[in-house]
């Protein structure tokens, strides 16, 4: 008698246990992906001023891309600002205190 067990049901179970979640940090990924094919890599897009015959091309347009996405793009949910210009007004508007400061007389 095995105590514990069948154990390939119990590898299954294991297995089963560490992808939990897996679909929707793959569709997450995917996305991104097809975003970055579809504005950065496509011909006709802005990020490139030529064919990619290097891996440095590809390297140059990621970077490009990647900037852009991080930092310029208008972001819906952010009110349509770019990421950095709502970083900016956040920081700002922690630094400006929320009532006069009243100095003694």
């Amino acid at each position: 008698m095995k105590v514990g067990g069948d154990s390939r049901a119990r590898r299954h179970r294991r297995v089963d246990r560490l992808h939990r979640g897996r679909v929707s940090i793959n569709a997450l990924a995917e996305s991104t992906i097809g975003l970055f094919k579809n504005e950065a890599i496509r011909d006709g897009s802005p990020f490139r001023s030529g064919p990619l015959r290097t891996i440095d091309d590809v390297e140059w347009v990621t970077a490009g891309w990647v900037d852009w996405y991080n930092s310029r793009r208008l972001h819906s949910t952010l009110g349509d600002i770019p990421p950095d210009e709502y970083e900016a007004a956040y920081y700002a508007d922690l630094e400006t205190p929320a009532h006069p400061v009243l100095e003694p007389a």
